[in-house]
């Protein structure tokens, strides 16, 4: 306990400055352009910051962590979309471990979707004024682990099994690519020609029983935030402190059906909705029988035939701005 207190006290205090990350090829290209039209006002805002550019994936990731290491900073803003959000709150880990809980994460929306920012805003009640006092929550974030690469990577919105990472691969793929209209255009065009998976599912319920299923699924969601698909709102009830998951599983139904019952999704009105069950876990695998589609906060890792996928909850590990 002695030398844990002498540890604490002579740690480094973050520096007085902001660090901003910018993607500016976020929103299909014109994420450069935004942050020009909104700069004058960031600056009366928040005053001096750092600048930097990402060039290329994964340059986000290696700026935060290089920067938590450093401590230099008080607080990292990341200008993008859901993508670049990803990459940067993956920065906060190393080895499993987080690297900092006193230099908050704060976002700067010029992205397509702004799913993971549309929770954020529905928390804050001035997203400004708490960027500019750097007020800031520790958050749950999703740990995922892919067998059998041993691949670990970290989401902070929803990740996905089924359909919709074919849906991505499809949308970023394509010209058309802005905002809602453009996923449920993918989404539709996917939706037609997927074939449901065969899936096992195992999970530990908030009482920490276990249970376990197979079931043949258009999509599998393990929902953190609220939103994702451009404003489709999963988790209707989702609460990034709680330590918990909200899980949306959709069954081998009717496409037609799917289709159909999309406005309700969007409104938030799960009940009804084809195919459709609900729970809540921290701790859950699922076992692909047939190949399945990964992604993760609208992003796909880099495993084309994944044997197993545990997703667990980091129960207010992350530090952001709300």
């Amino acid at each position: 306990m002695i030398f844990s207190s002498i540890r604490k006290w002579l740690r480094k205090k973050p520096g007085p400055r902001r660090l901003l990350i910018l993607n500016p090829t976020s929103g299909h290209g014109r994420g450069l352009k935004q942050f020009d039209a909104i700069q004058p006002r960031l600056r009366e805002m928040l005053g001096d910051y750092e600048l930097i550019f990402t060039h290329g994936p994964g340059d986000a990731t290696e700026f935060v962590r290089e920067a938590l290491k450093d401590r230099e900073f008080k607080q990292i803003l990341v200008a993008g979309g859901d993508g670049t959000i990803h990459e940067a709150m993956n920065g906060y880990f190393e080895n499993g471990k987080a690297l900092s809980d006193d230099i908050p994460l704060g976002f700067i929306n010029l992205g397509t979707g702004g799913d993971f920012y549309r929770t954020v805003r529905s928390m804050s009640p001035d997203y400004s004024v708490a960027l500019h006092n750097n007020a800031y929550r520790l958050v749950d974030c999703g740990e995922t682990t892919i067998e059998p690469m041993g691949f670990t990577r970290y989401f902070m919105n929803i990740a996905s099994a089924g359909v919709a990472g074919l849906v991505l691969k499809n949308l970023k793929a394509s010209r058309f690519q802005n905002g809602t209209p453009a996923f449920f255009y993918h989404t539709l065009r996917t939706l037609i020609q997927y074939r449901p998976a065969r899936v096992r599912v195992s999970y530990l319920d908030v009482e920490g029983n276990q249970h376990e299923f197979e079931e043949k699924i258009v999509n599998f969601f393990v929902c953190n935030g609220r939103f994702n698909g451009g404003g489709m709102k999963w988790a209707p009830f989702g609460n990034i402190e709680d330590g918990s998951f909200q899980v949306v599983c959709i069954k081998q139904t009717s496409k037609l059906r799917i289709v159909l019952d999309s406005r309700k999704v969007y409104g938030g009105q799960l009940d009804g909705v084809s195919g459709l069950t609900q729970f809540e876990s921290s701790d859950l695998s699922i076992q692909p029988i047939d190949p399945i589609s990964l992604e993760l906060d609208g992003e796909i890792p880099p495993i084309e035939s994944p044997k197993s996928i545990r997703f667990r909850n980091m129960h207010l590990k992350l530090p952001i701005v709300l």
